[in-house]
């Protein structure tokens, strides 16, 4: 059992997280040259994911990213496996490959890196994202309202 609260984790070598293991991240960064999630075990993340070669989703196995979190480098769902996007906006930096089910609950998902793979996504509402909680620190307040009308008459670059 990996699991920290507001604190980093930084593991030496390749993480398997194995059925009957955990992984708990909670406002932390977790590094690792790599991490494997197995089916059977859990995985649950809420702040900064580091791997310098990619963060792999088994056959069969699920994982879960809840709230506002960063993914640094590749993300591999292999067919069978599921990746739930819980509540909050996701960024992944590097390419993503899915074969398997990205399940987008209440939150959004940004592939920075590129998208791949013959998987699907798919999106349903969550329990705790509101979608005026404008900056995703999970609370609707003035700094949201701020945020909006500092963006208020935004324009794409290729709307004339």
């Amino acid at each position: 059992m990996i699991s920290t609260a507001a604190g980093d984790v930084v593991v030496e070598g390749v993480p398997v997280n194995e059925s009957g293991a955990e992984i708990g991240i909670l406002d932390g960064l977790l590094s690792a040259t790599a991490i494997t999630q197995k089916a059977g075990a859990v995985f649950n993340a809420f702040g900064k994911i580091v791997t310098e070669n990619g963060f792999h989703v088994d056959s069969d196995a699920v994982a879960a990213i809840t709230g506002p979190t960063s993914l640094i480098g590749d993300l591999t769902i292999d067919a069978g496996a599921t990746l739930q996007i819980k509540d909050g906006q996701t960024l992944i930096t590097g390419q993503t490959t899915n074969n398997g089910t990205i399940h987008v609950i209440g939150g959004t998902v940004i592939f920075q890196g590129g998208y791949a793979g013959t998987g699907t996504i798919l999106t349903s509402a969550g329990t705790d994202r509101n979608h005026f909680d404008v900056n995703s620190n999970a609370e609707v307040n003035f700094q949201d309202f701020v945020h909006f009308a500092e963006n208020w008459l935004w324009k794409a670059s290729w709307y004339e």
